[in-house]
């Protein structure tokens, strides 16, 4: 035991070794050199960053020709490109000008330094802007003798007043900080200092500081992680190979399922729970599965270990197979059960990872798949492969105990099904279960038949495909089902809620603007309320910098009233009371504190807010109200996209839906194309609260809410689509984690030694037939799809652009006018200016008419107006320009300039164009933001995605049925030609293939042709010259025999002469015994001369018609007498005629008899085996004995005349059996196994008087 696992650690320490160096290098690069291993690395990152920045700022600052170019607006295009690359913001300012200190130059549109940097000193510090914490730098540096304020904005954390999908917040350049740092407000150990040593803030580490793995350390100790279980992989093969495979698979099973479990309470190899991948929100059902991330990881295990399991036991060919039929029940039983219960958990966790998860599925939108999509679909693939494994393993052993027959397994997992499912009638998924039982049922049967179950390790490629195809079919069944039942909940809860007319989107923005409504601001501004005018323009500068951002598709109105109950100014249109029973009787409670919902009709929503203004000491000082009521017209278009949260989803935005609200059976609002009839029938009516329609192939969800009003959702259906496009998902998944799985089992098997690697990595034809219609498919594929897509996007951006030209054009014409009227104040925007304020009402109307949003920015870049001030008042942009489009527009002085622009992380195609008076001036510059490109954009490559993989997946799957076609016909070909060359031989005749296609093959083919038919010329020119080879040694032979009796004969007379001559006594005596010797030399010699006269003779024959058994019947008694030898005849009941010489055929049995008699072993008892078997006009006769069999180096030359392998004869014996047999026009061969025996065939032509004839 110590040797072996010497050997084993010795054979595989380079693995452990290898793992052990990644993790100590991932201790030492996570603990020393990466920026997130301390709060002292991070505080040392963050002054890198800052001072690299510094230094760029202050180098840009030296350059005097740059400056002065920037200055004077003088700069170049490549002046401006470098400058905006920049990460931090750059403002040049003239100071003591007539307007005070006057921006000339900026180069970002993110962030505006306040009033309050303009007038402190220079100097480094810290700043808190809109939109984030910023270090400012203020220089002033003299740019042609006259003094120039340089002021940089260098972002070092963002913190928007809304995150979002598209606002993140974190620290700038360092994503990985926000989870575990932020910026103190108190003095921490940790200052983060400018270069000059100024102390710029302070840096907290959060309580909660577990994401501490950096990408580096993340990817060593994973790397280190598969070392070490490969490590055991090799280690559990060695236990199977010389301890069996139950140890070896306890062993890797014990080890894994260990290291398991430590890593659910142990950070083991990495803290799992810091990525999202491990979010129980995402996915989580159980303490097992707690995640996807968990999910996947025990797929991926179960999978490892049911492969190595059936690898190991197939190599033993493990069978059970119990005589007891009582315990052989018991044995049936319980693997049904086993069966049963391993299909319900992988059934319920494919259904759960559907149902229960936020993971989408929806195939037919390309862009809602992320990457947790594609890690569910690795699971289902896992889960999958390692179902079928463990089925096979369980249905070979089920096939042994029931003798393979189907309706036993059958009727034994079906009483056993329906007896689990009896005791689970009331479980919801009932249903569900009995659905996978009968597909239970449905897979037996099917891995019952002999060409699709499998009993090897591999299995043919036929096969293969086939039962990818099934499982991605059942799986997309499921998902398919499972979107469903989702996609119906959704639609039921959003029916409920338009009956209840509520908006959580347009809540949540609501709640973030009253809660900026503080008492102090209230009260500080109350006296403001009291005049009229100032009133009316404090109510609007409100609603434009507040309510008007964030739902600018609502009139908003705002109230406010005194301690009693009375209008604080008589300007107000609405009593208190009214407002008032309103609220708290007509008014329904949202989930903002103080925000509530009323319907004004049955399609429209309203929301009323009160706040009550109390001062320091808890006094009433004054009631607040805000109406919204919707407008009439106004389009969700305009809806700020950036803003969106994943929840803010709406029907209104998807073409795939419409929805009808009926009041009284009569139609009172509709959303999206569809035909909803304006009034409803009386049958139309559901009787049920919600009821499922199916209507020209569109799924109707009808609601029947409180009263008389009903709620229609309709759903086009795309079932087929869906359904092709998740069958092609889950089938290239498969594929894709086959080829994993084999790219692992490559480098396992080679050792990670790349020769062995490389001479493994050999394809044989077929596998590079495959490999290359799929990559051609794939190729095809992406080369066509990205073609398309770069297509559709340049289209796509022309149309838009085309489209924004046009309506800019019409805005700038229309705006003309309005301008006109009022003259733009150069000084920014004005709150008070009620020129300012009608203006804005005027770009309102023509951004609802044209469907646009609109701003307005004055001739030196400041905006003016926006029909969506909220992203500049809340900081999200700066109120300047963007500085390429001002360069573009007041430099090059170009009448329209387009381009991609971005802010947060959304990209957005933006166009601007100068409003130009009847004189020739710039009034201002005209822009239009057009968020919606790029989503609709998405929308249009995802469903051009969706048809292309559709396409895809069907030309994949005829290519697939092509390249197996192919492959089997040619390598059908290699095999014949294969089995042909292997049965080339010299000794006997060879065919030739036959082979009417006139291509490569058939080339090769010919040449294989034209090297047998010289094959046959030479063995007819060796066996001439072995015959006469033979023949000389035949001579030399016979010559040898003959001389051998002549010896004694010529001795024994000497000898009797010189007793004759020395006159012995016992001459009489000496000259018997000399007659004795001499006659039997002489018999010796007739004996000799009668052999080669049968051999010569052979030709000469006398063919007669008679009965073969007869003579067999007679040979076989004659040599069943010897003594040591059993003879088995095997007789044909019917006579066996042949025309051919009997003598002839006695002595060629007579031969064969002789010779299998004399090959047995003195030793051994010897059986000889005869069996005679017609077929057709044949009789083949086998002459079997159980001797030591014919060596290899003899057997060529066992038929050559004069060979003998015993040590007296004249090997003329089988030579004239050959030769008897060929005469009588059949063939003679034998069969051996050295060792064991050697059977002698001879088949014979069967007499036809017909053929006679």
């Amino acid at each position: 035991m110590k040797q072996f696992w010497k050997d084993t650690f010795y054979k595989n320490g380079y693995l452990l070794i290898a793992a052990a160096w990644l993790f100590t290098l991932s201790f030492i690069f996570s603990n020393y050199w990466s920026y997130t291993s301390s709060p002292n690395g991070v505080k040392s990152s963050l002054e890198k960053y800052i001072r690299h920045n510094e230094e760029s700022f202050e180098s840009l600052l030296k350059d005097s020709t740059l400056l002065r170019k920037l200055v004077s607006q003088q700069q170049s295009a490549g002046d401006l490109e470098q400058i905006t690359e920049k990460k931090y913001g750059v403002f040049l300012y003239r100071e003591n000008t007539p307007k005070g200190t006057q921006l000339v130059f900026w180069n970002t549109q993110v962030s505006l330094p306040t009033q309050e940097i303009l007038e402190r000193e220079d100097n480094h510090y810290m700043t808190t802007l809109s939109n984030g914490q910023y270090e400012v730098l203020r220089k002033r540096v003299n740019v042609q003798n006259k003094p120039i304020l340089a002021i940089c904005l260098l972002p070092v954390h963002r913190q928007y007043f809304l995150s979002s999908d598209y606002l993140q917040n974190g620290f700038v350049d360092h994503p990985n900080l926000e989870h575990n740092y932020s910026i103190a407000d108190i003095v921490t150990s940790y200052p983060v200092q400018s270069s000059n040593g100024a102390i710029l803030f302070y840096l907290q580490p959060r309580g909660d500081n577990i994401y501490s793995n950096d990408w580096i350390t993340l990817l060593l100790r994973m790397m280190g992680s598969v070392l070490f279980l490969f490590f055991i992989h090799n280690i559990a093969i060695s236990i199977s190979k010389t301890r069996g495979p139950l140890l070896g698979v306890s062993f890797i099973t014990v080890i894994l399922v260990g290291l398991r479990i430590l890593s659910y309470y142990f950070q083991i190899p990495i803290n799992f729970r810091q990525f999202e991948l491990f979010d129980p929100q995402i996915y989580g059902t159980s303490s097992v599965l707690k995640s996807l991330g968990d999910l996947l990881i025990n797929s991926v295990l179960f999978f490892w270990l049911v492969l190595f399991a059936k690898i190991q036991f197939s190599r033993k060919a493990a069978k059970l197979d119990i005589k007891n039929i009582f315990f052989r029940w018991i044995v049936i039983v319980a693997l049904s059960c086993i069966m049963i219960l391993m299909t319900l958990v992988c059934g319920h966790i494919i259904r759960s990872l559907v149902a229960d998860s936020q993971i989408s599925f929806d195939v037919t939108n390309f862009f809602s798949l992320n990457i947790y999509s594609i890690f569910g679909f690795l699971v289902l693939c896992c889960v999958s492969l390692g179902y079928f494994i463990l089925s096979q393993v369980l249905l070979q052993i089920l096939n042994t105990l029931t003798r393979g027959h189907y309706y036993v397994k059958a009727l034994t997992l079906s009483v056993i099904g329906l007896v689990v499912l009896s005791g689970r009638i009331n479980n919801p998924f009932a249903l569900f279960e009995l659905s996978v039982l009968i597909w239970l049922l449905l897979y037996v049967y099917l891995m019952s038949k002999t060409e699709l179950g499998y009993r090897q390790i591999s299995f043919p490629v036929a096969n293969a495909l086939f039962w990818l195809f099934i499982f991605s079919a059942s799986i997309a069944g499921i998902i398919i089902f499972e979107n469903r039942t989702r996609e119906i909940d959704l639609r039921m809860r959003t029916a409920e809620k338009l009956a209840m007319q509520t908006n959580p989107s347009n809540e949540r923005l609501l709640n973030i603007t009253i809660q900026s409504f503080s008492n102090n601001f209230f009260l500080n501004n109350l006296p403001r309320l009291k005049s009229a005018n100032t009133n009316k323009d404090f109510k609007d500068s409100l609603i434009n910098a507040n309510f008007t951002a964030y739902l600018n598709k609502y009139d908003t109105e705002l109230f406010f009233y005194d301690e009693n109950e009375k209008p604080i100014s008589s300007n107000e249109s609405r009593t208190y009371d009214t407002l008032n029973t309103i609220y708290r009787i007509q008014a329904k409670a949202t989930t903002v504190p103080g925000l509530r919902y009323f319907e004004t009709s049955y399609d429209n929503i309203s929301y009323i807010y009160l706040k009550e203004i109390k001062d320091s000491s808890d006094q009433m000082k004054a009631y607040f109200f805000m109406l919204a009521i919707p407008k009439r017209y106004r389009s969700e278009a305009l809806y700020p996209e950036l803003f969106k949260q994943p929840e803010d989803y709406t029907f209104e935005q998807s073409s795939a839906y419409a929805y009808a609200v009926y009041d009284k059976g009569e139609l009172s609002k509709h959303i999206n194309d569809y035909g909803f009839p304006i009034v409803l029938k009386p049958t139309d009516i559901p009787k049920d609260e919600f009821t499922i329609k199916y209507n020209n192939g569109a799924s109707e969800l009808w609601y029947k809410a409180t009263g008389d009003k009903i709620i229609v959702i309709a759903r086009h259906s795309n079932f087929i689509l869906e359904a092709i496009t998740l069958f092609a998902y889950l089938f290239c998944a498969f594929l894709f984690l086959v080829a994993i799985f084999q790219l692992a089992s490559l480098i396992i098997r080679s050792g990670f030694r790349w020769r062995a690697f490389k001479e493994m990595w050999q394809f044989n034809i077929k596998s590079q037939i495959y490999s290359t219609i799929i990559f051609v498919s794939v190729f095809s594929f992406i080369v066509v799809g990205a073609a398309t897509i770069i297509f559709f996007i340049n289209r796509y951006d022309k149309n838009n652009r085309d489209v924004l030209s046009r309506n800019i054009q019409m805005m700038a014409g229309e705006l003309k006018s309005h301008i006109s009227q009022y003259r733009l104040n150069a000084d920014g925007y004005q709150i008070y200016d009620s020129a300012t304020q009608q203006l804005q009402k005027d770009i309102g109307y023509i951004a609802e008419l044209h469907n646009y949003d609109v701003n307005l920015y004055n001739p030196d870049g400041t905006l003016q107006i926006s029909s969506q001030p909220f992203v500049y008042n809340k900081g999200v942009l700066s109120r300047m320009m963007d500085p390429v489009a001002f360069y573009n527009l007041s430099d090059l002085r170009k009448i329209q300039f387009v381009q991609d622009e971005k802010y947060g992380q959304i990209t957005y195609l933006s166009i601007y164009m100068p409003v130009i008076s009847e004189e020739g001036v710039t009034e201002a510059y005209l822009n239009i933001p057009y968020f919606n490109s790029h989503s609709n954009l998405n929308q249009e490559i995802s469903t051009f995605l969706v048809t292309i993989i559709n396409l895809n997946a069907f030309i994949f799957l005829i290519a697939g049925v092509i390249a197996l076609f192919l492959t089997n016909r040619i390598t059908d070909s290699f095999t014949l030609i294969g089995d042909m060359m292997k049965e080339v031989n010299l000794g006997q005749h060879n065919e030739e293939i036959v082979w009417k296609r006139k291509d490569e093959i058939g080339g090769l083919v010919k040449e294989y042709n034209k090297m047998v038919q010289k094959l046959e010329e030479s063995a007819v020119a060796l066996a001439k010259t072995e015959r006469e080879g033979a023949w000389r040694e035949m001579a030399r032979q016979v010559a040898h025999e003959i001389k051998n009796p002549l010896t004694p004969m010529k001795l024994s007379i000497q000898y009797l002469q010189k007793a004759i001559d020395n006159n012995a006594p016992n001459v009489k005596e000496l000259s018997s015994n000399v007659a004795q010797t001499l006659i039997e030399q002489i018999d010796h010699l007739s004996k000799i001369a009668a052999d080669f006269s049968q051999f010569a003779n052979i030709g000469n024959v006398k063919n007669e018609v008679f009965d073969l058994n007869q003579m067999m019947q007679s040979l076989i008694s004659l040599q069943d007498s010897r003594e040591g030898v059993d003879i088995k005849w095997n007789a044909d009941p019917h006579p066996i005629i042949i025309n051919a010489d009997k003598t002839q055929m006695n002595r060629l049995f007579t031969n064969l008899f002789q010779n299998a008699v004399e090959a047995i072993p003195e030793t051994k008892r010897g059986v000889i085996d005869v069996e005679e078997k017609k077929n057709g006009h044949t009789v083949l006769i086998s002459i079997k004995d159980n001797g030591s069999g014919i060596p290899v180096d003899t057997q060529s030359k066992i038929f050559t005349p004069n060979f003998t392998t015993k040590t007296s004869g004249t090997g003329l014996g089988l030579a004239m059996c050959k030769s008897i047999v060929e005469q009588a026009k059949g063939k003679i061969w034998f069969e051996t196994a050295y060792g064991r025996g050697t059977t002698f065939y001879v088949e014979l032509q069967l007499y036809d008087k017909h053929l006679e004839v």
